[in-house]
């Protein structure tokens, strides 16, 4: 660091390998400026090597040629793909543009020209790589017809040019050599030539203490390494790295971990920044870049769009009225969650601006139903077609009507990431000559695809912790520095040839990724480097995933063993709630007393209260129900109702069984094809092709079951319907009045049972069972309410069974032969004092008069049966779990959780 420091002073260029290493550098730079109490100093010369080469063309006076940058070169190369006759033969046409691209532009950075790659196609005889020349020609040829320059050819561009006449820096230092392409390396060459002097800077080899740690687990290295990174703080250590590989994917769990081990010392281990306000700065960064597209700001802007064009998901409609960066976001907070609900309980898979504000009408919504129509206004006053210049003109004026990025006051992280957004623009507006006129959907999915590929990474105040990516951590310098992952598998890491060069022209060139014994050599020289990378290195290895063993690097063998960590999941969190006080447990079970003449809930009331009071009174009385769920698929509700509505207008047809025999089976097929698909098409609104296919599939089953279900009632005595579910009936029970809506009555016309009824409650799925009947909490206590609720002489009570284990029914009668396979009553499994079917009837009306009483009373203790927290929502509201870890007991017959 003095060395480069001297030479900022000295007024030399600075090249480092990326971007990071840059700012860190400035940084750097700008403490040591301070330390000598300067107010003011020269900007320095400090680039990542991509910069400098941009530099040094708009230096060179560039000719007429526009150069593209690597967004705009991309959309090119997928114009050259897409109107390939390769094309034809993809599966994903876009990710074979997205793969072969990059290629392309390993092609310019390794240095290998267009005869090479065709004579290793030529001799490889392959597809991936005939694809990739042609495409490469045919790009070629597009963009020197139009005086177009790719910014990855500058490289080669800038070893004709002379660099006289000042044009270039007089001094370049070079930072970290290793991590230097080829065509970086050739350009420094003429650089050289040219008489400019070109000096490499390598760090000071520190004679440093490295060691290996082993870890029991990913999160425990992850832990072990926080935990340690905080002891460097505390010993006075101002500048520690924590290296993590594929920090992208693992960014959650990171900052999760060091959020819980820092949390306690976040105001005492960091002093406060100077200013104003006394505020404590953050004691670690995660240097990680994400899509543009990963941040809500960014999200809720291409959101607004989305809906705009038409088919805005169910999801993305929910989200962009939860979202805080929209007009009266926090005002109408309330509703909009509200109308979030309403959307989902309406099942429609797709919106637009109109049906939307169809939807949340009388939600009291009023700015965001404003919203919706202003942009309907805007949309409607735009021509059908437009360059991308207009079309960002039109993306403003959206973001404008929907008052986008909100009224709230943006922090400094959200104002980065609005200024990107309109930088974003910006770029799309300069894509009139590439892309010509376009649709507004085609100009959305082109601003979103440039937005998804712009990686962002909002600045923030410097932090004493630094957590980078392993493969971004080239050109930093830290007093203490922890690696982590360095297990067999990935140091060095496997082999991965780019599949549309040709393997053997890869090896020729060097490409590290190309073999193992390339990858092993660049993985050597990496861990090297992190091994000069600060005075003390830990590298750490979890040993184990799961029950997997896992072995650690080839390059850990020479460096000194410590013995594997403790176990560090007794964090700071842990250890408050291990010191809490005792607490009074409080069990109240009672809640006040129903005073209401009618309550809702209808057959559910006593389904919920058997199987756990509490839940009978949380989701009946409180209201604490789940939200719906929006799908592609068909889920269980929708198939059940489209399966009672059809029998339901079937037998509103046929009558009688007379009637059902009296059609042949084409007249049956036509009358069920009929009522189904007139009932189907109420789960179309909205819907994908996805969507229409699977609900025809549906149809298609349920017309098979609804069949069989018809066959069964052809072998049946003479019957006719006389109810059917349009008819709602109220029926009281003790205190307790309620609504009835019966599936279907049947009643019996034989000489033996004349006038005798049949109670049928339809079931589509598969957890069908009578063997609860005789207990004192049934688990499906529906049929037995409506035996003793209904005022006729009853012969049987049955569940018919539509699902996908068979059509069959299942119950109970008073004799046998009323229904295939339904036995007559036994009378066994009741109480001795209960005896044959008016003992059943009249042992019911005691079990359901007791379960009425108790909702009545408030009763609301946490006593599920042994299985109805299986699919129970509310585990968190009565905290089941944790009452059982206290040791009190909850459930049944010593029955748990799971």
């Amino acid at each position: 660091a003095p060395r480069l420091l001297a030479a900022i002073e000295g007024g030399d260029t600075i090249v480092t390998p990326n971007q990071r290493s840059a700012h860190w550098l400035k940084l750097l730079y700008a403490n040591h400026a301070l330390s000598q109490e300067r107010s003011a100093w020269p900007t320095p010369a400090i680039h990542s090597f991509n910069s400098f080469v941009w530099q040094l063309w708009n230096t060179q006076g560039a000719g007429d040629e526009r150069v593209l940058n690597a967004e705009q070169s991309r959309l090119v190369w997928e114009q050259v793909v897409s109107a390939s006759p390769w094309t034809n033969a993809l599966l994903n046409p876009e990710a074979a543009a997205s793969s072969s691209f990059r290629a392309w532009e390993r092609l310019q950075a390794w240095r290998i020209d267009r005869d090479a790659l065709a004579d290793q196609t030529a001799l490889a005889n392959s597809d991936e790589a005939g694809a990739l020349l042609e495409w490469s020609d045919r790009f070629s040829q597009l963009c020197a017809q139009r005086s177009w320059l790719p910014i990855a050819l500058l490289p080669h561009r800038l070893l004709g040019a002379s660099f006289i006449n000042g044009t270039a820096p007089r001094r370049i230092v070079i930072t970290a050599t290793h991590e230097l392409l080829p065509s970086h390396r050739a350009l420094l060459a003429h650089l050289a030539n040219a008489g400019i002097q070109c000096d490499q800077h390598v760090h000071s080899t520190i004679d440093g203490d490295c060691r290996a740690i082993e870890c029991i687990s990913a999160e425990h290295e992850l832990r072990a390494a926080a935990l340690w990174a905080r002891e460097q703080l505390s010993a006075g250590r101002k500048s520690v790295g924590v290296v993590v590989s594929d920090l992208e994917t693992h960014a959650a769990p990171v900052r999760r971990v060091f959020a819980e081990v820092f949390a306690q010392a976040m105001r005492t281990v960091v002093p406060p920044c100077d200013g104003e306000r006394a505020q404590t700065a953050a004691s670690f960064s995660i240097a990680s870049y994400h899509r543009l597209t990963d941040f809500p700001l960014a999200r809720a802007a291409l959101d607004t769009l989305q809906l705009a064009v038409g088919r805005a998901s169910s999801t993305l409609a929910g989200a962009l009225l939860r979202s805080s960066f929209l007009s009266a976001a926090m005002r109408e907070a309330p509703h909009r969650a509200l109308a979030d609900a309403r959307l989902r309980s309406h099942g429609r898979e797709h919106y637009d601006l109109t049906t939307l504000e169809q939807t949340i009408a009388l939600t009291n919504t009023d700015v965001f139903a404003q919203c919706l129509r202003d942009a309907r206004a805007i949309r409607h006053a735009a021509p059908p077609r437009g360059l991308p210049s207009v079309m960002a003109e039109q993306f403003i004026a959206l973001w404008r009507a929907f008052g986008w990025p909100g009224e709230q006051v943006l922090d400094s992280r959200e104002q980065q990431i609005a200024a990107r957004m309109q930088q974003c623009l910006a770029e799309f507006g300069a894509l009139d000559e590439l892309l010509g006129p376009l649709t507004f959907a085609a100009a959305v999915r082109e601003f979103e695809q440039l937005t998804r590929n712009t990686s962002f990474e909002p600045r923030s105040l410097p932090a004493p912790i630094t957590i980078v990516d392993a493969l971004a951590v080239d050109g930093l310098q830290f007093e203490a520095l922890w690696v982590t992952g360095i297990t067999e598998s990935q140091w060095p890491p496997p082999a991965s040839p780019d599949p549309f060069i040709p393997i053997d022209l890869q090896i020729q060139a060097g490409m590290p990724h190309a073999t193992a014994q390339l990858a092993r050599e660049l993985s050597r020289q990496r861990f090297a480097g992190l091994q000069r990378m600060a005075e003390r290195v830990v590298f750490s290895y979890a040993s184990k995933d799961g029950d997997v063993e896992i072995l650690p690097s080839a390059w850990l063998q020479a460096l000194p063993k410590e013995k594997v960590c403790e176990d560090t999941s007794n964090d700071y969190a842990t250890r408050i709630y291990a010191a809490r006080p005792a607490l009074e447990v409080l069990m109240e079970n009672h809640a006040p007393p129903l005073t209401a003449n009618f309550a809702r809930g209808g057959t559910r009331i006593f389904e919920l209260q058997s199987h756990c009071p509490f839940r009978a009174f949380a989701e009946l009385r409180l209201g604490a129900k789940p939200l719906d769920q929006v799908a592609p698929s068909v889920d269980a509700s929708e198939r059940g109702q489209l399966i009672h509505a059809a029998l339901a207008e079937i037998w509103e047809t046929l009558q009688t069984s007379a009637g059902l025999q009296a059609r042949d089976e084409k007249q049956l097929q036509v009358l069920v094809h009929t009522a189904l698909a007139k009932h189907a098409s109420k789960l179309l609104a909205g819907a994908s092709p996805h969507r229409i296919r699977i609900v025809q599939i549906e149809q298609d089953l349920a017309a098979e079951r609804i069949h069989a279900l018809l066959e069964l009632d052809r072998q049946r005595m003479p019957f006719r319907v006389v109810g059917r579910p349009e008819t709602a009936e109220f029926a009281s029970i003790g205190n307790l009045k309620f609504e009835l809506r019966l599936d279907r009555i049947d009643e019996l016309r034989d000489a033996a049972h004349h006038g005798e009824r049949i109670i049928i409650d339809y079931k589509t799925g598969n957890n069908v069972s009578t063997q609860s009947w005789t207990h004192e909490r049934p688990e499906q206590p529906q049929l037995p309410l409506y035996a003793v609720t209904h005022p006729h002489e009853l012969a049987a009570v049955v569940f018919a069974t539509v699902g996908a284990k068979g059509v069959a029914y299942q119950g109970v009668a008073r004799s046998a032969g009323l229904l295939p396979d339904v036995k007559a009553f036994n009378g066994k499994s009741l109480p001795p004092q209960y005896v044959g079917w008016e003992g059943l009837l009249a042992y019911w009306r005691v079990v359901i008069a007791r379960l009425a009483d108790q909702f009545v009373a408030g009763e609301a203790q946490v006593d599920p049966l042994p299985t109805a927290c299986r699919y129970c929502h509310l585990s968190t509201l009565c905290r089941i779990r944790e009452k059982q870890h206290d040791g009190l007991t909850l459930l049944n017959d010593g029955e748990d959780l799971t």
